[in-house]
Parts: C-alpha cells; structure tokens; sequence
C-alpha cells in the first residue's frame, strides 16, 4: 500500500540493522484514515474531540487550536496529513524540542497514540537520526534530502549529543550545514564534552564554516538574561577552565548569581529538595554518585580500592573508566579521541560524602551552613583530603608512575553532576587528555584559590578588629590620649578656616563567601575598568584613584579580565610533589 511504502522509505538507509516494518505506526495511520492514506484537518478535529469525550473532560480542541496543530503536522501545507507528516507529528513529540509550539505537538501525540506506537517512534527516531549521520559522512546528498522529511531529527542528539549540524562541522560540509540551520537547527547546542559547533568548527581550524555559524547564532532570538542557565553562562563567560585565574573567575560568576540558583538549576532530579542530597536514580543516571554509593557496582576495582588505605577507603571510592574506553586510550581513532580514557593508566576519585555541596569544586565552601555546608576554610581542608587520598592511591597501586596528574573539570565543562577527580600518569599520555585539556583545571590550582580565599577573609576579620566601631575615636587626640594644643573646637561648632575634615576609612567591602550576591561584585559582563564619576579618570589598573573601598584579595583578581595570553602554565606532580 502507499501507506507502507511511505514508511519504507524510512527505512532505505538502515540496511540490515532493522529493515522489519513500524507494524504499530502503520496500524496507527490505517486506523486514523480509515484506510485512505489521508487525514483532513476536520477529521483531525473530531478524533482529537473524541479522545477528550472517552477521557471525560471538556474539549480543548477549539478550531483555531486544531489548525495551529495541523499547520505543524501538513508540512508540505497541501491541506491534508499524509503517512510521512503523520510520522513526523509522532516523532516531534519523542525527541527534545528546540522550540515551544512542539508542545502542542507533543500533548496531542501523548493523549491519543498508545505506548506502543510511541515506543515504535522513538525507535524509528533514532534509526532516521543515525541514517542521516551516516549520510552526512558518506555526502549521501538524496538520502540525507529524503530523511530530512522528518524535521524533528534535526532537534536530536546522538552519540556523545553530538547533532546532526556538529555532525555536518565535523564533515566539514557547509552546504549540509546551511541547509540544517535553514531548518532551525541550533548552532549553540553543545555535546557531552560542552563543544558547540561553533567551537568545534574555530578548532578545526574551518574559518568559512565559523562564519556561517557565528551568523546564524546572531540571527537566531537570545533568551532572556534571566532565562539563561548558570551553566551556559559559565561556559560562554569561560570557554576553558584550566587555571586558578579562570576557576576564580568562575566562583565569582557563582557569587553573583547565587548558590540557590545554582540548586535551583541543578533540580529534584540531581538534588534531593529534603535532605540537600544527590538524588540515586538510574533516569537521570548520576554515575559517580551511584558508583560511590555502590548501586553502580564496580567489582574489579576492589583491590585497587584496598590502594587508599583503611582511612581514605571509608570516605573516598576510585573507579574506573569503562573497558572499552580504557583500550582505545591511544587511539588516533576521531571517534574514540575525548572519549577514550586520557592515558594508559587513569582512574576516577570520587567522595561518598553524597551531599551536594561537593558536587562540584565550584561550590566548595559557599553552601550556607544553616543546610549543612562547611565554611572555605572546611573546603580547603576537604580538598587537601582529596588530593592526598589520590596521590595515596597512585604511591600504592601498582604500575603508576612518580609522574602524577589530578584534575577536576568544573561545572559548565562537566557531563556529570557529581564529583570526579582525575587521576592520570602523565608519563604515557594519549590523544583524549589533549582534547580535554582545556577543562581539565588543577586540583593544585583548585586549592589555592581556596587558600587565598581563607587568607583573604582572615586578614579581612583583622581589619574588621582595627577598624573604628561604635566608639568615635577624636582625631584631636595623640597615640597617647593627649590633646593637641589648639585642637579644641571653635564655639558655635565652626571648624578653623582652611582646616579639612579627616575621612574616616571605610570598612572593607567583604563578600561573604556565604552571601547569595553582594552589591560590591559586579555581573560578569560589565567592563573591567570602573569609571571615575568625580574624576573622569581612572588609573592604570582600571580602579578609581579616590575609590578607598579595599576588595578581598581573591575578589580583586576575579575582577580582573583575564589575559588567555598570560594563562599560568599546568602544574605538573612530578617526583618532588609524589
């Protein structure tokens, strides 16, 4: 039938690795035009109508709502849905929808097709999905036309969540690369390693397809400020953190927007509400936090847990990667590269301490303590735990090297919202560790901006202890109490001609590092030069030369721009460190 050949089609490309028939889709289609192959837009009224009567409740499907719905569904606009829109309106609601109309979409699929036939889509999704990945890298130009019938596989992610578009930069194919971003295909996406397309095609190197890129991205419509999510704001503000320099700068951004929003963010699913707690569930899966639980049971590593030591081992769990990531640590292999282990020997350190303030390095020490967060100074302590906890492990397993890195990628380059500390011999390196590099931060870098934020807060409490209180001490008196000949004041309360009042200094604008946000900070976009309004001036610093205000010394570093030119080399954990 004409209903079975469209749906074949869908299936040209797949060869042998499921050619059977969507026997439920094309039951479905049957049923729905009662065997004619076509659906009008009055018969989808009444079908939507009736599934409201047999649920029992009003009717929603008003005739303007019916024809929004039926002009997403008849792509081709020929009044009528055919077998291949029909598809598409079922595959619209099985996949993540780029923009808000899909919903109507997606509740209308929901409420009138059975589990069974949205179980068909989202099967037959991902089938179209690799085909035309697969035609992208073959320059497949009539099968990749054909499979891009179906609009809704350019909102999906495959493998690593790489899109098709990335998959089109990674080809280098910019007619494939148009034509998606013709079809709303979003050029910011990032995949599971934070790589846009547009990042992606500036590292290879691809300059007419950077362009292409940035100008769809101008063109496209920017979110709210407040609609943007702290992540995306991060990894735009820091597109690598990999210093002390760029990890101070991405606390500051926390600082200012608020460790709530950063919970608020995170959500039920990854954060328990209740308890503060990482939430164990397999959907979303939180993969270092189910291993250091030991839902996702790790039995091979057991001996090499013995490797922490009786102390370490009761707080602290390694793991490892999988085997197969393991094996391909050297390989040249584009597809393995970033996620095969990054050297021949390399481990995870994770805590079983499963409350969310050790999520990630990010919040170390921010969360307040009325929910059960430490003060910095307990982060740092926490910190140099980690760091001798994997330098422990790597003294005692056997085969590692003297010659031992740690990192920790920070959140807004981090897949996964649990902690995981790299463990890496860097005396045999492999392809993966370059590609991530630019996320990889330094868990020496980590503690001491750690460190200065401890010194920075005590020396801040000295000043605090120096400064003029409630008690107003007379600028009339000497060191020793005395009164300066002369210094008593004039009747009438009249200062002596000429004479200038002395400026009381200010008390040290300190952001708490358990403040949601602080006046004194400023939003991550604002210039690093701060104007004199009284001066017209600034000096060579940017700072206003009459401003007395003294920042924290960790906070007048995070307001400074960093220089990527100047960025302080990696620290390498050579023997002396081990």
């Amino acid at each position: 039938s004409s209903t079975e050949a469209v749906f074949s089609v869908c299936c040209t490309c797949l060869g042998p690795v499921r050619r059977q028939p969507m026997d439920a889709l094309n039951e479905a289609f049957h049923n729905l035009t009662g065997g004619s192959g076509l659906l009008s837009r009055q018969d989808l009224r009444h079908m939507l109508q009736r599934a409201d009567t047999e649920a029992g409740r009003k009717t929603r499907w008003s005739g303007r709502r019916t024809a929004a719905l039926a002009k997403m569904i008849d792509t081709d606009g020929d009044g009528c849905i055919q077998a291949e829109d029909f598809l598409g309106w079922v595959l619209r609601g099985q996949v993540s929808k780029a923009q808000p109309a899909e919903d109507i979409c997606h509740g209308a699929a929901v409420e009138i097709f059975s589990e069974q036939v949205l179980a068909e889509a989202r099967h037959l999704a991902s089938a179209r999905f690799r085909s035309a990945a697969a035609a992208i890298k073959a320059n497949d130009d009539h099968n990749f036309q054909r499979l891009l019938q179906c609009q809704a596989i350019v909102y999906m992610q495959g493998q690593d969540k790489r899109s098709l578009l990335r998959y089109a930069v990674d080809a280098g194919h910019r007619g494939y690369a148009k034509l998606l971003l013709k079809m709303e295909a979003d050029p910011s996406a990032v995949d599971a390693f934070n790589i846009s397309p547009v990042e992606a095609a500036r590292r290879a190197g691809d300059s007419e397809m950077h362009m292409i890129l940035l100008s769809a991205t101008a063109s496209r419509p920017q979110a709210p400020e407040s609609a943007k999510s702290l992540r995306s704001e991060i990894a735009a503000e820091l597109p690598s953190i990999e210093s002390a320099a760029q990890f101070r700068r991405a606390r500051a951004v926390l600082r200012h927007k608020g460790v709530d929003a950063l919970k608020g963010e995170l959500g039920p699913e990854i954060v328990d509400p209740i308890t503060s707690q990482l939430v164990l569930s397999f959907k979303p899966v939180n993969v270092f936090a189910m291993m250091a639980s030991g839902k996702i049971p790790q039995p091979a590593m057991d001996a090499e847990q013995a490797a922490l030591g009786p102390t370490f081992s009761k707080k602290y769990r390694v793991c490892s990667n999988r085997p197969e990531n393991d094996s391909h640590w050297n390989s040249e292999d584009p597809q393995w590269i970033g996620k095969a282990s990054m050297a021949f020997r390399h481990r995870f350190l994770t805590t079983k301490d499963l409350h969310w303030q050790w999520f990630n390095p990010i919040v170390w020490g921010l969360v307040p303590e009325a929910e059960g967060g430490v003060t910095v100074q307990g982060a740092l302590a926490e910190a140099k735990q980690l760091r001798d906890a994997a330098l422990t492990y790597a003294q005692t397993a056997p085969g590692w090297s003297k010659n031992v890195g740690l990192y920790v990628n920070i959140f807004g380059h981090s897949s996964v919202d649990s902690l995981f500390i790299h463990i890496v011999d860097m005396s045999r390196l492999g392809r993966s560790f370059v590609f991530q590099s630019y996320k990889n931060c330094p868990l020496d870098d980590i503690i001491d901006v750690l460190q200065e934020e401890v010194e920075s807060e005590s020396s801040s409490t000295v000043a605090d202890s120096a400064l003029p209180g409630q008690v107003e001490t007379s600028s009339a008196l000497k060191p020793g109490g005395k009164e300066r000949p002369g210094s008593k004041e004039k009747p009438g309360g009249k200062e002596k001609p000429g004479s200038k009042a002395k400026a009381q200094p200010l008390k040290p604008a300190i952001l708490s590092s358990k403040s949601a946000s602080a006046t004194n900070l400023r939003p991550p976009s604002a210039p690093a030069v701060r104007q004199n309004k009284s001066a017209g001036k600034t000096d060579e610093s940017g700072h206003d030369e009459n401003d007395k205000t003294v920042l924290p010394g960790y906070l007048q570093k995070a307001l400074t721009t960093i220089d990527e030119s100047q960025k302080p080399p990696k620290k390498a954990w050579g023997a002396a460190r081990s």
